[in-house]
């Protein structure tokens, strides 16, 4: 079967593309044929189930779509860059570890990658990674290490627990600045909410009491990335953005966490091993990442 699932090469090519504004010149640059650009991009726009580029006999520009995945590609392509370029050295290639991740957790898995790289002693880490929407999109028994979030699906894997994601709702200074402050989570529902679900419920959680809210997005997001740019735009208040996520833009004074005493039920990251591949790197690699001082942003830049 056809599985939907994008890889590091489509996003590239897209990525080129956007940057110089041709399919045409991003072929020229990446030494590959026009066509074969083409196709991959369309094969990205079919498993997003929307455009990224609108074509023209002068070029490509990216569609408002595209202005979004391009700044998350342009990020995950960046941090993937980095790990590569920690491989390079002397010495005989140890095996490649095959990693599968969430898109949604690629840019911190990455980094996490990245760091557990720069301490390394022992021989370069070599890593075959690949980024998926839904787990059932890609062949688990390939892969060595496998991050999914919380549920686990049916197969003979060893099953770690890495980590929690803790969400928060965010907004940017200048939306706070007009609105006011918030102080009760009932007066969310009167203000434009930005989410990735035309409609859910949540559950809010404070000191000895629960609320549960039905959230109705005035501005709907298909990525992380979106979802952080209008929050900082002023466009709206984000629901849900996991904290390590929004760190850099708080620290940045780009977005402000509201309500911070309610708390949105965390998420919980799993490590998956296959059970029948012994590589001294990949325990010790999993060692590295069940430590949850990896995983959690500086809390303190959230009060």
């Amino acid at each position: 079967t056809d599985m939907k699932k994008a890889t590091l090469l489509q996003w590239k090519y897209f990525v080129c593309s956007v940057e110089k504004g041709s399919m045409l010149a991003a072929a020229a640059v990446l030494e590959t044929d026009v066509t074969q650009v083409g196709k991959e991009i369309r094969a990205l726009e079919h498993v997003l189930g929307e455009p990224l580029l609108e074509r023209s006999p002068n070029g490509v520009r990216p569609t408002w779509l595209g202005e979004r995945k391009y700044v998350e590609a342009k990020a995950l392509l960046s941090d993937f860059d980095e790990l590569l370029s920690q491989q390079d050295g002397e010495g005989p290639a140890s095996p490649a570890i095959r990693i599968a991740i969430p898109t949604t957790l690629s840019g911190l898995v990455l980094r996490r990658l990245a760091e557990f790289e720069k301490g390394s002693t022992t021989s370069q880490l070599r890593v075959e990674l690949e980024t998926y929407t839904r787990i059932s999109d890609i062949e688990l028994e390939s892969f060595d290490l496998i991050f999914c979030i919380d549920e686990l699906p049916n197969v003979h894997f060893v099953a770690y627990e890495a980590a929690e994601i803790q969400y928060g709702i965010f907004a940017s200074p200048k939306f706070i600045s007009v609105r006011g402050t918030l102080t009760n989570p009932e007066s969310l529902v009167a203000l434009p909410l930005i989410h990735s679900r035309k409609s859910s419920q949540i559950l809010l959680q404070g000191k000895g009491e629960s609320i549960g809210l039905r959230i109705e997005p005035q501005i709907l997001v298909n990525s992380l990335q979106a979802m952080i740019s209008s929050a900082a735009e002023g466009l709206g208040i984000a629901v849900g953005i996991p904290l390590w996520a929004a760190e850099e833009s708080v620290q940045q004074k780009k977005l402000v966490r509201i309500l911070p005493n309610w708390k949105i039920p965390s998420s919980q990251v799993w490590i998956l091993k296959h059970p029948g591949r012994q590589n001294p790197r990949v325990e010790k690699l999993i060692c590295y990442l069940k430590d949850g001082r990896f995983w959690s942003p500086k809390l303190g830049a959230f009060c």
